[in-house]
């Protein structure tokens, strides 16, 4: 890998992070919501994905949201990811969700 593709990467990563943190400040009652029910799902030690979250919390505010908590979750070491599967909600077209587990 060139160090301008490792520097660009890098860039990429800081944006990602940046624009996650932004978005949970700017909605942190359900992103508190949201940790709550992820927490709650990881020591139950049953596999879940984004749609069980939405189905105990409802929609998130913001399109970046739910991607935001996963991120935190997952760099806090509660969660890991354990595999992918089809979304099964009609606005999803079928895409492909991260199946995360409780460590």
């Amino acid at each position: 890998m060139s160090d301008q593709l490792r520097l660009e990467l890098g860039q990429g990563e800081a944006l990602r992070d940046a624009g996650a943190k932004a978005v949970l400040d700017r909605n942190a009652a359900w992103a508190e919501k949201a940790d709550r029910c992820m927490k709650l799902m990881a020591v139950c030690g049953y596999d879940f994905t984004a749609e069980d979250v939405t189905a105990e919390i409802g929609q998130p505010p913001h399109p970046n949201a739910m991607g935001g908590v996963f991120l935190r979750a997952s760099r806090k070491g509660l969660i890991v990811p354990v595999g992918v599967k089809r979304a099964t909600r009609d606005a999803r077209h079928a895409s492909m969700l991260r199946i995360w587990r409780g460590r």
